[in-house]
């Protein structure tokens, strides 16, 4: 079997079989990334309610060094793919491309915003519950969780949905728009109805 599978490889064309590698890299990091972004925010949501303690912030921590290797992974790969599709040539580029390379820069600048911003707003109210946050941190995590959890979500689409390939500017920039655009309206509505629902109850039960 083995030598088999050698033989295979010998005989496939060496451009075909980086393409092939290049492909199930650049998937393995999109499983990466999106597995452990939505495990973390699942994990989040379930203990918003009682008081963080030191492995939950480690669990943090741990998950966007993660997420930072599954970028690495998505440009490097993404990259490699990029040159072998338009040989260098950037006016050879289809408009998918570009929504994918978009897509990662995206999720790039929400992953750097969330090592100085995030992680550190985070560690720092151990002991206490993320339910009991000012409005407005718990606003930037929010928003934080809702553009990382759209931007692979959104990359997951852009790389299996074989309508995409042939979707021009207008259309792409509007699955962009509409899938960031959703997922902040959500997650902030939802930040704003937890915020504010207890003070209503408190106000009826008074008057």
């Amino acid at each position: 079997m083995l030598h088999n599978m050698l033989s295979i490889v010998a005989d496939t064309n060496p451009t075909k079989l980086a393409k092939d590698l290049l492909v199930i890299s650049h998937l393995m990091s999109l499983a990466l990334g999106l597995g452990t972004v939505l495990l973390t925010d699942l994990h989040i949501l379930r203990h918003a309610f009682r008081p963080l303690d030191k492995s939950d912030t480690d669990l943090i921590k741990r998950a966007h060094k993660v997420i930072t290797v599954a970028l690495w992974g998505l440009w490097i790969t993404g990259l490699g793919l990029f040159y072998l599709k338009t040989n260098g040539d950037l006016a050879a580029a289809s408009p998918k491309l570009w929504a994918k390379l978009a897509t990662v820069t995206l999720l790039t600048a929400t992953a750097i915003g969330m090592a100085r911003v995030a992680v550190p707003i985070v560690t720092a109210v151990v002991g206490q519950r993320l339910i009991d946050l000012g409005l407005g941190k718990k606003l930037m995590l929010a928003s934080f969780a809702a553009m990382s959890a759209a931007g692979w979500l959104t990359a997951l689409l852009l790389g299996g949905a074989e309508t995409t390939r042939t979707a021009d500017f207008t259309t792409l920039g509007t699955i962009l728009a509409t899938s960031f655009g959703l997922a902040q309206l959500i997650s902030c509505s939802s930040v704003v109805l937890t915020h504010f629902l207890p003070s209503l109850r408190q106000s009826r039960v008074m008057s």
